[in-house]
């Protein structure tokens, strides 16, 4: 007798029948929006070298059906209903003939220096920029090239290595860029995990590379923050050596002038007012001179802070507390170095 045999249950002995009902409720709480890509240079912080050919991402219309996830810097949404929903513009024609897009503000302000309305050629697949052909007449004459305008800037999104169009523009200029090869999956977080699992089991023919969203973000912050560190390692050594050059110009201008402060002392002032003269006026140029770079530091982040960033205060208190000190010790040792200066050298000199 011949018995036919079915397994009833996956390797760590679960039923099967209820890892398909825990995969349908998984996939009932969980949204796909696929993605048509256009390959391309990483824009992101993670390159080194300049993004000639960015990579672009055709954005599925659900976007802009659906509440807005993303966090704007500035948008060229000008309705109430564009404002609530930026994703909008990307899916609107321009009388202008430009492509809409949208980018990462560290990528478009770095990679591409630009920002909100500039414009960028649109390229092919080959990276030659692709011919705008709306009007003949202009088309046939001046061969006037296609371009995409800035019409919205991300804050902190996970897109910081593509541009973002619309999928409907993105089809008429890439027809052959078929399929979805970037997969945004909404999921509650306490799934997350059995969402990544079901999606490497159901696409592994196609070798997916699943990354959280969190990671994601957590892996180019972790960039940026080196960079952030090397400025500040680069800004601490030039706060030392200003403070070195601070102490040697005030002990070479007292220096210079040792004949005088020698005959004052001739004259029978005592070693404690001159003492407290070369003090105070040393005070006094190392206060002008802080109020000066402190008047041009805020003059210069005055940008990033009118567009919601912050100024670390206290950090930047004990940092100027570090110089008013080192130059407040400058000056000391100035003062004992007029102090002790021989008198009848000094005064022969003068």
């Amino acid at each position: 007798m011949t018995h036919t045999l079915q397994r009833t249950s996956d390797p760590a002995g679960a039923p099967l029948a209820e890892r398909k009902k825990q995969a349908r409720d998984i996939l009932a709480k969980t949204h796909i929006y696929p993605f048509r890509l256009l390959a391309g240079d990483d824009a992101s912080c993670l390159n080194l070298y300049k993004a000639n050919r960015p990579r672009i991402l055709g954005v599925p219309a659900a976007f802009a059906t659906e509440d807005p996830r993303f966090h704007f810097v500035s948008t060229e949404a000008e309705s109430p209903e564009d404002r609530a929903n930026p994703w909008r513009l990307l899916f609107r024609e321009r009388a202008d003939g430009a492509v809409p897009v949208f980018g990462e503000e560290n990528t478009l302000t770095w990679m591409f220096k630009k920002g909100l309305g500039d414009e960028l050629d649109l390229l092919d697949e080959q990276g030659n920029p692709i011919e705008d052909k709306t009007d003949t007449a202009v088309f046939q004459k001046n061969k006037k090239i296609a371009k995409m305008r800035i019409v919205g800037v991300l804050k902190d999104s996970v897109f910081p290595s593509e541009l973002l169009m619309g999928a409907p523009t993105f089809q008429r200029y890439y027809p052959r860029q078929e399929g979805f090869s970037f997969l945004l999956v909404e999921t509650p977080a306490e799934q997350s995990d059995a969402a990544a699992d079901l999606l490497r089991i159901g696409l592994a023919k196609h070798g997916p590379e699943i990354t959280r969203t969190r990671d994601r973000l957590a892996a180019y912050l972790a960039v940026e923050n080196t960079y952030l560190t090397t400025f500040q390692l680069l800004g601490g050594l030039g706060l030392l050596l200003g403070a070195v050059g601070l102490a040697v110009v005030l002990l070479r201008g007292v220096w210079e002038r040792r004949g005088e402060l020698a005959l004052l002392r001739a004259l029978g002032y005592r070693h404690r007012a001159l003492g407290l003269l070369v003090f105070a006026e040393n005070g006094l140029l190392v206060l002008y001179g802080l109020e000066a770079g402190v008047f041009a530091a805020l003059a210069s982040v005055l940008p990033h802070v009118s567009t919601g960033g912050s100024v670390p205060w206290p950090r930047l208190v004990v940092l100027l507390s570090l110089v008013v000190l080192s130059g407040l010790l400058a000056g000391l040792a100035a003062v004992r170095a007029t102090l002790k200066a021989p008198l009848l050298p000094a005064l022969r000199k003068e």
